[in-house]
């Protein structure tokens, strides 16, 4: 795949690229074929204890759908489904605005660091993924007791979804600036599967997109969703809260 970005003339390009790709022979690709994990019969724990680890950290893997495949193994959702998530994890995770910074990092000051980020591009099922960091003096489980209850606690008022569609359109608008950025998006999204004239539909989506929408997605994905890896790392059990 060849993607060129910048002040070129489109002939130009294709005869550029007939002169030095042209010749080089055509070869049968096999057709890939992307292995489905099973669903976990239950969720996964895994606390790791190193006299190295000198910041302890929480995390949360859950397991999700992308645009172009369920989880293990299931049908595609409607595009609609990735993009309520990506404004799902723009309202809980932002890193300076997002409602887990502001509950837990400036009010409750629990931890120092609280992310949530999603990525729908992918070929197979993608994840959501929590991170907290504790903070001084705050224990592995007395931070993760206290982001179980803020995602229980979590709203989402019309205004504060406007809001963040707003950002997210901006962000868009602003990154067309960048030649790169924009052959690496376009890039991606091709070679995932996607097609040049649904590159764009998710602007129209978000659009459509409602509070229930995404608070409905916060029950399924988060607070039901069973299919996650949970991480504590530190230095010792103490640190645990064990």
């Amino acid at each position: 795949m060849l993607i060129v970005v910048g002040a070129v003339k489109a002939e130009d390009v294709f005869a550029l690229a007939q002169q030095y790709y042209g010749p080089i022979p055509k070869a049968k690709v096999p057709t890939r074929n992307w292995p489905a994990e099973p669903l976990f019969k239950h969720p996964r724990v895994l606390d790791k204890i190193d006299a190295q680890i000198e910041v302890p950290l929480f995390y949360r893997i859950y397991r999700a759908p992308s645009v172009f495949a369920g989880v293990a193994g299931a049908p595609a959702p409607n595009m609609k489904t990735p993009v309520t998530l990506m404004l799902l994890a723009s309202a809980l995770g932002d890193s300076s605005k997002g409602y887990l910074y502001r509950t837990l990092v400036e009010e409750q000051k629990i931890a120092t660091a609280a992310s949530l980020d999603y990525s729908g591009v992918a070929h197979s099922e993608t994840t959501i993924d929590l991170y907290l960091q504790p903070a001084e003096g705050v224990t592995l489980q007395q931070a993760q007791t206290a982001l179980e209850t803020a995602l229980q606690n979590f709203t989402l008022t019309e205004t504060g979804l406007n809001r963040i569609k707003t950002e997210l359109r901006a962000a868009w608008v602003y990154a067309q600036d960048n030649p790169y950025g924009i052959a690496y998006r376009v890039g991606d999204w091709l070679a995932t599967g996607g097609s040049a004239d649904n590159y764009n539909t998710w602007l129209d989506l978000m659009d459509t997109v409602t509070v229930d929408d995404v608070l409905t997605a916060h029950q399924t994905y988060l607070l039901q969703n069973t299919q996650y890896t949970t991480g504590r790392l530190a230095k010792n059990r103490e640190q645990l809260g064990e």
